[in-house]
C-alpha cells in the first residue's frame, strides 16, 4: 500500500465520523519510475506513482467536510503535488436519501513516493551498482551546528575552508522530480 494513502486513511479514521468498516482504501495501480538520484547518504532508486481509491459508505453530515479534511491533509502532508504535476483528487459524492444528509463518497487520488536505499554490505538484500543495499524510510540528513561565516570573504581575507559539520546537505524535498 502507498504510505501516503495509509496515512490519509488513518487521518480520516481518527476523525471518527463513520464506523471503521465504512471506510476502505486501496491502490488501483502502481507505476515504477526509475530514478537513481544520489542524495548523499542514500539513493532514490525509483519512484512509485500510485493511483488510489478511498471509499466512504453511509456518511451522515455535511459532504463538504470530507473534502475539507482531504484538502487540509494534502496541504500538510503532500507539499510536492504541484511540483510532481499530480492531478487534483476526484471526489464523487452520491446522496443516499432525499434529505441530502447521507452520502457515499468515492475518492480517486494519486501519490508519488520515493523508494530510498542505502548501502548495507552485511544485510542488504538489493544488489545494485556492484553493491548491496537496503530499503530505508527516510534519508539521513546532517545539519550544520556551526558555520564559520555565511557572507563571502573580502578579497584580502582568507576564505574559510570548511563548515563545522560532517555534511551540510540541502535538498528541496526527498522524492521531488528533477
Amino acid at each position: 500500500m502507498s504510505a501516503k494513502l495509509q496515512q490519509l486513511t488513518e487521518y480520516l479514521l481518527n476523525k471518527d465520523f463513520v464506523p471503521e468498516e465504512n471506510l476502505e482504501s486501496w491502490v488501483d495501480l502502481c507505476t515504477v519510475i526509475p530514478a537513481s538520484v544520489d542524495l548523499g547518504h542514500c539513493y532514490e532508486l525509483c519512484r512509485l506513482h500510485h493511483r488510489c481509491s478511498l471509499y466512504i459508505e453511509r456518511y451522515i453530515g455535511d459532504s463538504r467536510l470530507i473534502t475539507a479534511w482531504i484538502a487540509a491533509w494534502l496541504k500538510d502532508h503532500d507539499p510536492d503535488r504541484d511540483y510532481d504535476r499530480l492531478p487534483d483528487p476526484d471526489i464523487d459524492i452520491q446522496s443516499l436519501d432525499a434529505s441530502g444528509t447521507q452520502w457515499d463518497v468515492d475518492v480517486s487520488i494519486e501519490f508519488i513516493e520515493p523508494v530510498l536505499i542505502e548501502p548495507d554490505e552485511l544485510n542488504g538484500n538489493i544488489d545494485w551498482n556492484g553493491q548491496k543495499w537496503r530499503l530505508i524510510d527516510q534519508p539521513v540528513v546532517d545539519i550544520a551546528e556551526e558555520l564559520d561565516r555565511l557572507d563571502p570573504a573580502e578579497p584580502e581575507e582568507e576564505k574559510p575552508t570548511s563548515i563545522n559539520s560532517q555534511t551540510l546537505y540541502k535538498h528541496r524535498s526527498v522524492g521531488a522530480l528533477p
